[in-house]
């Protein structure tokens, strides 16, 4: 049986605040599991191991799907 082709977006917008310290970090994530939907999740984050969270989700997400 052939697997349909799935593509999956995943972007993540990083910056740190002025005066923040250097592991400081801030990022926006906009993400979709399913390329050719236009839905999409846009979400903020305020940590490194918050970006690292998502993007392990979404893969997860992708993956098992």
């Amino acid at each position: 049986m052939d697997q349909e082709e799935r593509s999956a977006v995943l972007v993540v917008r990083l910056w740190r605040e002025p005066g923040a310290e250097r592991s400081a970090v801030r990022g926006r994530i906009t993400m979709t599991a399913d390329a050719d939907e236009a839905a999409s999740t846009k979400t903020a984050v305020a940590s490194g191991e918050e970006i690292l969270t998502l993007v392990r989700d979404w893969l997860n997400e992708f993956s098992s799907a």
